[in-house]
């Protein structure tokens, strides 16, 4: 009796404690609710998780590739996170049949048939509405067969909530929002997405792709060619489910791939690239972007970040996908942090890395847009000097045409030095970096030597002299104080042969960018980071900037 008399007693101090909060809800109007009417939230900085849950269609489709099509050549097993989106599923698998290889969408499906196996890893937040999560398993379970192999199945994560008030006896978050639904529909719906949209800084992208990565699909595929396809290099590809386009200059993005796995690499990607869809400007951006990051890993394999878009590791006989992991300290980052495991466990050689800058795939970049990008709709040979399209072509998310994203992207790749902290070495990076950027130089240049606005003629006096000014830079410290200024002196009477009026400007502003790049590289040998290394760095930091350089000459120079 006392037992039930306890739990009675508890369920009626539920009650009046849940009736605090759900009373003034029952009385609002649908469009006047706030996030903060519901007593749980999602935390800020939570970590979400994987449920179990392992769904699959009703019509599971059990095809696998006609193998006696591949003869040696390079076989792929592609993962493909698939978030809530109005795409449908039927679209993607048919630009992926119809533009992974050659030239022709006849062409392309029958290699893709024989050489690609699919694996679709449906996810999204479970949400506090039962309906909407039923609705996402009858999704997965209305899959169709498709004529290609591929395999599907799904999963939910949970973010992780909070309560916002201090109230140790309020139901749990589903039941909360459960009753109120019960109570009210309609406050309930119009406050549901209020509650949810913090979700989306909780995605836990790592564990997503290694849930696709080691699931029985994929296992399944890499078993099936290994058996079948001996002689074939394997690799599993990393495609996001957002790809528009799967061809650069005719060809489809695989078979662009295929050119480069008789280096048998051990990473690849080849970057992507905006749809024509986009402004002139991101465009541009995109291309300095994976311009840039090809400049880094020429020189250094691991230096930049290979997106995730299209991007793939070798899986050896030897090896099994679960042996790489996507996993860190960080949900994000997830190739990065995969080519750190590698690199730890020796699977991964950075010496055996390939950035192809050429974008065999278009994706959506919507996430990196900016005003200023979004403004200038197209980009000639009349605007490419501007100064707002110079500074904006720094500007886009993740662009390693930024100094500091190129330093902290760089940095990751170093050896330990003495530093105490990261930036110790990074401000050294940003500064060498910057020294060879050509939209640097061009403004340093009319500032200093010109002494004037920035304007279009004044900045196409010095950009068509940039190699040269490079090559002077980056050979700086072969020289001796004395030969460097005789160097620096040779180069400014090349430049400029008016010598009553400017000569003396430009020795001072070439002998300003060796003196930075000099006390740049000086610091960081300061800081313990050997010779070789440090010219490495400076290297690279040429390399990024010659590609930078030659996208706006391409423009530049157009006829």
């Amino acid at each position: 009796m006392d037992q039930i008399k306890s739990t009675l007693e508890t369920h009626l101090q539920q009650k009046v404690c849940n009736r605090k909060w759900l009373s003034p809800l029952l009385d609002r109007q649908p469009d006047t609710v706030k996030a903060t009417d519901f007593p749980y939230q999602i935390q800020k900085n939570g970590q979400a998780f994987l449920q179990g849950m392992h769904i699959v269609p009703s019509q599971v489709q059990i095809n696998f590739p006609l193998t006696n099509g591949a003869q040696g050549k390079p076989v792929y097993v592609i993962n493909i996170p698939w978030g809530p989106t109005k795409r449908s599923y039927e679209e993607l698998m048919t630009l992926i049949q119809e533009q992974a290889f050659r030239t022709s969408a006849i062409e392309s499906r029958q290699e893709a048939n024989c050489r690609l196996g699919v694996v679709v890893g449906m996810n999204q937040a479970e949400s506090l509405d039962r309906e909407i999560n039923t609705r996402f398993s009858e999704r997965i379970q209305s899959v169709s067969p498709v004529d290609l192999p591929v395999r599907v199945f799904g999963f939910l994560w949970s973010p992780t909530w909070e309560k916002n008030v201090n109230q140790p006896l309020l139901y749990e978050n589903k039941k909360c929002f459960l009753l109120l639904k019960l109570l009210s529909r309609d406050v309930a719906l119009a406050l549901r997405p209020l509650l949810e949209t913090l979700a989306s800084e909780q995605v836990p992208y790592g564990q997503i792709r290694e849930r696709i990565k080691n699931s029985e699909e994929t296992l399944g595929f890499v078993q099936y060619f290994r058996r079948n396809a001996e002689a074939s290099p394997l690799y599993l590809m990393t495609l996001d489910s957002d790809v528009l386009e799967m061809r650069t200059a005719g060809d489809g993005a695989f078979s662009y791939l295929d050119r480069e796995i008789q280096f048998s690499p051990d990473i690849l990607t080849t970057g992507y690239r905006a749809p024509s869809s986009a402004s002139g400007l991101m465009r541009l951006s995109v291309k300095v972007d994976m311009a840039v990051r090809w400049g880094m890993a020429q020189v250094i394999g691991n230096a930049c970040y290979y997106p995730e878009p299209f991007f793939g590791f070798r899986l050896p006989s030897h090896l099994q996908p679960s042996n790489f992991s996507f996993l860190g300290k960080e949900s994000k980052l997830e190739s990065r942090r995969l080519i750190q495991n590698g690199i730890k466990a020796g699977y991964i050689n950075p010496n055996k890395m390939r950035f192809l800058r050429d974008g065999a795939l278009a994706t959506a970049v919507d996430r990196f847009s900016t005003d200023k990008v979004n403004k200038i709709t197209t980009v000639t040979k009349k605007n490419i000097l501007e100064k707002q399209v110079l500074t904006a072509i720094h500007g886009i998310g993740q662009t390693h045409a930024f100094a500091k994203q190129w330093a902290d992207n760089l940095y990751l790749a170093l050896p330990k030095t003495k530093a105490k902290r990261v930036t110790d070495v990074t401000t050294h990076l940003m500064t060498i970096y910057t020294v060879f950027d050509p939209t640097k130089v061009i403004s340093g240049f009319i500032t200093s030597v010109l002494k004037q606005q920035h304007s279009t003629n004044a900045a196409g006096i010095i950009f068509p002299q940039y190699q040269r000014v490079a090559c002077l830079l980056v050979r700086s410290h072969q020289f001796t104080p004395n030969q460097g200024l005789e160097e620096i002196k040779k180069l400014a009477n090349a430049l400029y042969s008016d010598r009553d009026k400017k000569y003396d400007d430009y020795v001072t502003f070439l002998t300003t960018l060796r003196e930075k790049l000099l006390s740049a590289g000086n610091s960081l040998l300061n800081l313990g980071l050997d010779p070789v290394w440090t010219q490495k760095v400076i290297k690279a930091a040429c390399v990024s900037g010659d590609a930078l350089y030659k996208v706006l000459k391409e423009i530049y120079e157009e006829k």
